[in-house]
This record gives structure tokens, C-alpha cells and sequence, in this order.
């Protein structure tokens, strides 16, 4: 497991039950470790009570002392946390801003170790000044997210259109011309559609892009470049959450990578949109 620098040691006793105790905490609140960065994730969770543990007197934590100091080494655990603390109810307002508070930890800890994302961006890039077209899918809330990034990269001179993943093979695939480009969104990047669509991209000689949640997903290695938005802290470790607030966010940050590349100007997305009282 990782180790945790700058440790105040107070106090040891403790401190191997704390390590264990944490990674069964992670499981019982995340589920069973799916990919290496799960298994990262427990490492970083039994490591952090070990060393919150050995910062106070005695075995067992001090709240909220121990509890905020395992915040601090793994902003993962700001939701899970709040969401299991057994003192005392959370109401309806302070649900509201340790949501928006988990939000925040989950964008600061991916731009932290946030993958070079230079290829991904120029194939998007290539494919649009070759007259190449520019495909997002996904089902469920990724599809959601991968039709407003759609929208935006259209409104940015980029051609791009939304195609939910499951009407591809009902006669979407003829779209497909060679030297388009597909971003497929999935926060697992294993589920039942994708095994025979890759395949079908790849036969049509379009290049595949994909942003997952899991590095190991089968769709992360069957992509050209693919962008890793990992989140483990979702709303009742289920709800499709922080995950989406990644998608989003990397969504956001393709589109300004094109704006930046391409030279677009403000002047350009008001002849794009004419419509409303944008940037007024």
C-alpha cells in the first residue's frame, strides 16, 4: 500500500488494525475492487487510518479529528464519511454542500494526476480539418453527457452529432466513413454493448476514442487514446454522481482544448449561434 508522508506519530498502538479496519470500511461502502485503481484506492484508505490513528493517543480515533484527517490524505472520503457517520443526521442542506464539496475533492484529485490528453485532443482536431466526422456515444446518464459534449463541439466548428450506443447496430453504423472519430463515454467501459461494437468501428477503420472510469476497461484498451476519469465516491456508492461530474468536466476540456488549437473566436460562435443572448 502506499506510503502517507508527513505523519505526526503520537501513538502506534493500533495502527495495523486501523490499516485493515480502513480497506474493509472502502469495501463495504465502494463494493469489491474492480481494476488496479480500485485496489490503489483501498491501499490509500487502510494507509490513511493507519496514520490517522497513529497521530492521536490510543487505539480508536478521536472525532472528528481522526475523521478529517483521513479527508485530508483522501479526498475520496469526504462523501463516504459523511454519508456513514452514525452521530448524528445530516439534513437536507448539509447533504446539498457535501455533495458540491465531493464534487470539488473528485475534480481536484483527477486534475491531479490527470493523463496527457495531447493525442486524444489532436485526433478530434485531425479528423475535423480532414472533413472527418465526429461521433459521442453512451448510454444511460454517459449518453447524457455525451450529447451535450456534441452540442458544444458543433458549436465550436467541430461536426459532431450524438448517436446512443445500443442504435448503432440498428443502422447507425452506416454514419461511419474511415477517418471519423467516435468518443465513446462509459463510466465502466465494460458493458454488454461495447464488445461487439468495437469491433465494428475497427472494421470500418474509424478511430476510437473513449472516456472510462477503469483503466483495465475493455474499452480503454480497444481505444486509440483514452481518457481515464475515475471517481469512487458516488452518491450512496451507486448513483451515477461524481463520475458524471468527471465525464462532464473532460467534455468541457476537449472543447477548449479545440478552441485553443483552432484559433476559434468569439466572433465565430455568434455566427454559429445567433439564436439567444449568449455573452450578452
Amino acid at each position: 500500500a502506499p506510503g502517507v508522508p508527513g505523519v505526526r506519530q503520537v501513538d502506534a498502538t493500533g495502527a495495523g488494525d486501523a490499516f485493515f479496519g480502513g480497506m474493509i470500511a472502502a469495501i463495504h461502502f465502494w463494493g469489491l475492487p474492480r481494476s488496479l485503481a480500485d485496489l490503489e484506492l483501498l491501499g490509500r484508505v487502510g494507509s490513511a487510518a493507519g496514520a490517522a490513528c497513529c497521530e492521536v493517543l490510543g487505539a480508536l480515533p478521536e472525532l472528528p479529528i481522526s475523521c478529517e484527517r483521513m479527508t485530508a490524505l483522501v479526498p475520496e472520503l469526504t462523501h463516504a464519511i459523511s454519508t456513514a457517520s452514525p452521530n448524528e443526521a445530516k439534513s437536507p442542506m448539509e447533504c446539498f454542500t457535501a455533495s458540491l464539496a465531493a464534487d470539488a475533492a473528485a475534480l481536484a484529485a483527477f486534475a491531479e494526476c490527470a493523463p496527457a490528453a495531447e493525442g486524444f485532443v489532436n485526433a478530434v482536431y485531425n479528423c475535423s480539418i480532414n472533413g472527418g466526422h465526429v461521433f459521442l456515444t453512451g448510454t444511460g446518464k454517459s449518453g447524457h453527457v455525451g450529447r451535450r459534449v456534441a452540442a458544444s463541439l458543433s458549436s465550436v466548428s467541430i461536426p459532431a452529432q450524438f448517436v446512443l450506443a445500443s442504435e448503432w447496430s440498428h443502422g447507425d453504423l452506416g454514419a461511419l466513413r474511415p477517418g471519423d472519430v467516435v468518443i465513446a463515454l462509459s463510466n465502466s467501459g465494460r458493458s454488454e454493448e461495447w464488445g461487439s461494437l468495437i469491433a465494428e468501428f475497427i472494421a470500418r477503420h474509424v478511430t476510437l476514442l473513449a472516456i472510462v472510469g477503469m483503466s483495465e476497461a475493455p474499452l480503454a484498451a480497444a481505444a486509440k487514446h483514452s481518457l481515464i476519469a475515475q471517481s469512487q465516491d458516488e452518491l450512496l456508492g451507486c448513483i451515477p454522481s461524481r463520475s458524471i461530474i468527471l465525464q462532464e468536466a473532460v467534455g468541457t476540456a476537449l472543447v477548449a482544448s479545440l478552441v485553443s488549437i483552432s484559433g476559434f473566436k468569439a466572433t465565430d460562435f455568434h455566427h454559429n449561434h445567433p439564436g439567444g443572448a449568449i455573452g450578452l
